[in-house]
């Protein structure tokens, strides 16, 4: 029987102090640290068992392999080092900004309503300053640009997958959670390569999140092999985008509405009519994610329009961008190359 480690034994190794949990994936912990010479990183903990019964061990080494290989990039929280103690693997790498996720939904909270004398549990989902900074109009007297920050975001999320793909990396999880801001200048930094894996040698099984994933991962696996190699991380950030564009978590299935912070726009939801998510079905099952992925892209205009986003359904470039990086096709989904070129994108 493989020896059962206590996380309560997993002290971390000398020079690296501990402050603050900041999340907790399927094989390790991350925390906020710093190092003896007084450098920020994120420190991420994998806990070792004689056997690794679950493979943690086996993840976080796959982990640092991957970022070893793709070196120092300023769109990438690259490796600093990767140290074994006894009990525990630890990863460090840099630190990043928030996630666009805490930036852009500050908080879900349930909420009981009453509707037609009956009372329901619904949701309320908190949209953050950030959020709108993403759509507002940064306008030179010479040169207006609408959405600015927006697609300066996409644009590096794309640059970033580019510099995965001509490494032979597949990063298979990028999702908001796992795109670290700074928030002057929309810059993204993609972390945590938990679920990536080496092109050449195919996907190991991640646990990528079901809504971010391209639908052939689960409708036709065997293509993955013959696709672009940056087919998969592209629709990705397509479904990125369509959560921003939408204004609310593509993944949320319950009855929700949204509620924005003090001077901003707020959206109302008409009586008894309710939000949820654009991707959304029962259960986060497979094959119905990806059979909801093909009917969203086919019907988009409309999907846009019945959420609680800023009318991009009118901008018929960002609409034409999603379409392509949406195509539930890898073999016709946009390049990273081809994206940035589009007319939402260029010069961005």
């Amino acid at each position: 029987m493989a020896q059962q480690v206590s996380t309560a034994d997993c002290a971390p190794p000398p020079g690296l102090s501990v402050e603050a949990e900041l999340g907790t994936g399927t094989f390790g912990t991350v925390y906020r640290a710093v190092l003896e010479d007084g450098r920020a990183v994120a420190a991420k903990r994998f806990v070792r068992g004689d056997a690794d019964v679950c493979g943690a061990e086996k993840s976080g080494k796959r982990e640092a392999k991957m970022l070893r290989q793709l070196q120092s990039h300023r769109l990438i929280c690259g490796l600093v080092s990767q140290t074994t103690t006894d009990n525990a693997l630890w990863l460090t790498t840099e630190l990043g900004g928030p996630s666009l996720a805490s930036l852009t939904w500050l908080k879900v909270e349930g909420e009981y309503t009453r509707v037609c004398g009956q009372s329901s549990r619904t949701y309320r989902v908190d949209r953050g300053h950030f959020w709108h900074d993403l759509f507002e109009d940064e306008k030179d007297v010479t040169k207006p640009v609408a959405h600015k920050k927006l697609r300066v975001l996409l644009a590096r999320l794309l640059e970033a997958v580019e510099h995965l793909s001509s490494n032979g990396i597949v990063h298979a999880d990028i999702k908001p959670d796992n795109i670290l801001v700074d928030v002057d200048t929309a810059t993204p930094r993609l972390c945590d390569f938990g679920s990536a894996y080496e092109f050449a040698v195919g996907d190991p099984g991640g646990s990528a999140t079901p809504e971010y994933r391209a639908p052939e991962c689960v409708t036709h696996p065997q293509t993955l092999r013959t696709a672009p190699p940056a087919s998969v991380d592209v629709y990705a950030v397509g479904a990125v985008f369509l959560e921003l564009a939408c204004g609310f978590p593509v993944w949320f299935p319950f009855n929700s509405r949204v509620c924005d912070p003090p001077g901003r726009p707020t959206y109302r939801c008409k009586p008894g009519r309710w939000l949820r998510g654009a991707l959304a079905v029962p259960n986060r099952e497979g094959r119905k994610v990806a059979k909801r992925q093909g009917e969203v892209v086919r019907d988009l205009c409309s999907v846009l329009r019945r959420m609680p986003g800023k009318g991009l359904s009118r901008d018929t470039d960002a609409v034409d961008l999603l379409e392509r990086l949406l195509d539930v096709d890898p073999a016709t989904r946009a390049s990273p190359a081809a994206a940035r070129a589009l007319p939402f994108l260029a010069g961005h």
